[in-house]
C-alpha cells in the first residue's frame, strides 16, 4: 500500500495529463481556463487508495496544442506537465452530481487528442477530433462530452484482439488509433449547457462567471513517432 500511494504522488506530479478531484488552481499569465462538462452516461470514477478518486491518468482526456500547419500535436514531454497541454481537474456539483474537467493551458490552438483509461487502454482521435484556440484570461467552454462511446470501442477492439486484455497498471498503455471522437456535443449544438456551466462555475467560486464558447471545428491530425520509431499518438520525434 506504501509503495502504491508513494508511486501516485510521484505520477501525479510529473505526468501532463495527470491531476486529482480537487479545486480550480489559480490562473497563471499567458493561460486560459478550458472546461468541459462530462455528460451524466459517462462511467464515474473508481475508488482507490482510501477510498479517493483514481487520479485522472487511469481515466481522462488529452487536450494538447494542435499545430495547423503540420497537422500534428508537437513537442510534447512524456513525462513532465507541459504548458501545451491542459491538466485536467474533475470538479463535482455536490448539489446534483455534475461533473466537469477544467484545467488551464497558455493560449493556443488546441485539440482533444486521447481518452485512455488506466495505464491499459487508450484511443488516438487522429481520424477525427474537435479543434478550438484557448484564449488567455477567460474560461473556455467547449463543450459535453459522453465518455461511454470511448470505453465501448476499446471494449470492442479487446475482444476483438487488437488491444491486450490485460495489462499491468504501471505498463504503458495500449493504444487504438485511426479512432474518432464520439459523443462530444458543442455549446452551439447545446445551449444549455453554457447556463448550467456558468451557473455552477459562479456558485464554486462564489463570484460572477461567464464562460465564452470557443469555435469549434472538426478536424484530424498526423500521429507520430517516438525517439525509438514506435506509433505514436503525438509527433514526439523530429526528424
Amino acid at each position: 500500500m506504501f509503495k502504491k500511494l508513494i508511486f501516485t504522488i510521484i505520477i501525479s506530479l510529473l505526468i501532463p495529463s495527470v491531476s486529482i478531484a480537487g479545486s480550480i488552481e489559480k490562473l497563471k499569465e499567458g493561460y486560459g481556463y478550458v472546461v468541459i462538462a462530462i455528460d451524466e452516461n459517462s462511467p464515474a470514477h473508481e475508488k482507490n487508495l482510501f477510498n479517493s478518486p483514481l487520479i485522472l491518468m487511469f481515466q481522462g482526456l488529452r487536450i494538447m496544442k494542435y499545430d495547423s500547419n503540420t497537422k500534428t500535436i508537437p513537442d510534447v514531454s512524456l513525462l513532465f506537465r507541459s504548458p501545451n497541454e491542459v491538466t485536467l481537474f474533475q470538479i463535482v456539483d455536490k448539489s446534483n452530481g455534475k461533473r466537469y474537467w477544467i484545467g488551464q493551458m497558455r493560449e493556443n490552438d488546441a485539440a482533444i487528442a486521447m481518452f485512455h483509461y488506466r495505464f491499459l487502454w487508450g484511443t488516438c482521435f487522429n481520424s477525427g477530433t474537435k479543434y478550438f484556440h484557448v484564449k488567455q484570461g477567460e474560461f473556455n467552454l467547449i463543450g459535453k462530452l459522453d465518455t461511454s462511446y470511448s470505453f465501448r470501442e476499446m471494449q470492442k477492439a479487446a475482444d476483438e484482439g487488437k488491444l491486450p486484455q490485460s495489462v499491468s497498471r504501471y505498463s504503458n498503455i495500449s493504444v487504438l488509433y485511426d479512432t474518432e471522437l464520439k459523443g462530444f456535443t458543442t455549446v452551439e449544438q447545446s445551449p444549455e449547457i453554457k447556463n448550467e456551466v456558468d451557473a455552477f462555475l459562479s456558485e464554486y467560486l462564489k463570484k460572477p462567471i461567464i464562460t465564452v464558447a470557443p469555435t469549434v471545428e472538426t478536424i484530424g491530425f498526423n500521429i507520430g513517432k517516438t525517439k525509438k520509431g514506435e506509433t505514436s499518438c503525438f509527433s514526439y520525434h523530429k526528424e
